[in-house]
C-alpha cells in the first residue's frame, strides 16, 4: 500500500502543476504583428493602425499571411481572418488600410506582389481576386 502511495502522490502533484488553478486570464491583445531589430534578442508588437475613426491596433487581429515587396523590404502586406489587408511602408511601425474598400474588413486568404511590377499587388479575398 505505501508503494502505491509514492506513485500517486507524485502524479497528482505533477498534474495539479500542469493544469494550474484555472485562474489565469489573457486580454486578448496579444496578436497582429511582432517585430525585432536586435536579431530576435528583443520583440515589440508592430500594430498601429490609423483609420478615419482615429487610432486602431491589429493586437487583437489575426494574421494569416504575410508578404514582402521583393525589391523594397520596407514594404509589407498581410491579411488578416476579419481585418481585411493592410500594408506598411516603414518596416511595420504603422500599418495603413488600402484604398480599395473592399479589402477593409473580412477574410483575406492570401496576399501577393506580382514579381515582375511591384506596384501590382494580388488579394485573394472570397471568391474574388483583386
Amino acid at each position: 500500500m505505501k508503494n502505491v502511495f509514492y506513485i500517486i502522490l507524485p502524479l497528482l502533484l505533477l498534474g495539479a502543476g500542469c493544469l494550474g488553478s484555472g485562474s489565469s486570464t489573457t486580454s486578448g491583445s496579444d496578436g497582429g504583428i511582432f517585430k525585432t531589430v536586435t536579431a530576435g534578442e528583443e520583440w515589440g508588437q508592430a500594430v498601429i493602425v490609423p483609420t478615419a475613426e482615429g487610432i486602431g491596433t491589429l493586437s487583437t487581429s489575426n494574421v494569416l499571411n504575410m508578404e514582402m515587396d521583393p525589391q523594397d523590404n520596407e514594404f509589407l502586406y498581410i491579411g488578416t481572418r476579419s481585418n481585411g489587408m493592410l500594408y506598411t511602408d516603414d518596416a511595420g511601425q504603422s500599418w495603413r488600410q488600402p484604398r480599395n474598400s473592399a479589402l477593409n474588413d473580412g477574410l483575406v486568404f492570401d496576399v501577393e506582389v506580382d514579381a515582375t511590377d511591384v506596384c501590382t499587388v494580388y488579394v485573394a479575398k472570397g471568391s474574388r481576386l483583386y
